[in-house]
């Protein structure tokens, strides 16, 4: 829940810096083209770091999935090893 809020609330940041911009560049049509480059940039740094953001998050996911199946993997081994030692066992009690 804190993150979809979190969300919204960057999102209205977003919203209200160009709407500044859009207000400003009203008030001062010779700036105009300046407003445009610095909205310009600062919008690719934000998708720089968004699909930078989304390369973390993917390695991060990918990490977790490789520790789960490894996790299930080493424990299939250790029951098949003890489902091995318990069957010897019970063979060589009946011997």
């Amino acid at each position: 829940m804190k993150q979809l809020q979190a969300k919204k609330e960057y999102f209205e940041k977003i919203d209200l810096i160009y709407e500044t911009a859009k207000d400003l560049g009203t008030a001062h049509p010779e700036i105009q083209g300046d407003i445009l480059n610095v909205t310009d940039k600062i919008g690719g740094y934000f998708a720089e770091l968004l699909r930078k953001i989304a390369f973390i998050v993917s390695l991060v996911m990918d990490a977790i999935t490789w520790i789960t199946d490894m996790t299930e993997l080493i424990k299939n081994a250790f029951c098949a090893i003890r489902d091995w030692i318990k069957n010897w066992f019970l063979e060589s009690a009946t011997l």
